[in-house]
């Protein structure tokens, strides 16, 4: 007699742990898990004026290797007359690879930075793979056309991310300043980066 099958899925990722764990880091020493550490200054956007082009790779030159892995000072200002490019790292403290990983990233000035509804996006990217063993990993380009880059001062650049089994929380429930706060530091796929724009 043919019975319905238990969700191996659902068994493998809550019961055995097998899923992936995909995270950034709001500073050089966070390991993904909730925090009371510093926020605002997350080493894993990087906003570049340059693209990456062949033959580097944006995974040689920002992930596992590069030498820039622990940098806190790569791409905190941006160019307003040229068109800018954004780099995601992430890292998968999971036990199994985590397939097709989306990135969001935008932007906001810094005295509504804890509205979601104000926040601008500035474009995606998907990552195929990102290994399991906390091992640094790079997106591809974003583009950020000179065009949405807003005048010269101080901003914002949030930047979620998820996958199928383990998507980023939702926005909507800030209510203000000290919710966005426990927003960041207690979900391990949200960060935020303070940056200027300098002309």
């Amino acid at each position: 007699e043919i019975r319905v099958m238990p969700d191996l899925r659902k068994i493998a990722a809550e019961v055995v742990g097998l899923s992936p764990d995909v995270y950034m880091r709001d500073w050089i020493g966070d390991i993904g898990e909730p925090h009371g550490g510093p926020l605002s200054c997350s080493p894993d956007i990087i906003v570049r004026s340059n693209k990456i082009v062949p033959p580097q790779t944006p995974q040689q030159v920002y992930g596992a290797g590069s030498g820039t892995e622990n940098s806190e000072s790569l791409g905190a200002e941006v160019d307003p007359q040229n068109d800018n490019y954004l780099y995601v790292r992430v890292k998968n403290r999971g036990c199994c690879e985590a397939g097709n990983v989306e990135v969001k990233v935008y932007w906001s000035p810094v005295s509504t930075l804890s509205m979601p509804g104000d926040w601008k996006p500035i474009g995606n990217a998907t990552i195929p793979k990102v290994p399991a063993g906390d091992i640094l990993t790079v997106s591809e380009a974003i583009e950020w056309k000179k065009a949405d880059i807003p005048g010269p001062g101080q901003y914002c650049l949030v930047a979620l991310l998820g996958t199928a089994t383990d998507p980023p929380p939702d926005p909507a429930t800030l209510s203000g300043w000290d919710s966005f706060l426990s927003f960041v530091s207690g979900n391990n796929n949200v960060t935020w980066r303070n940056f200027h724009v300098v002309d």
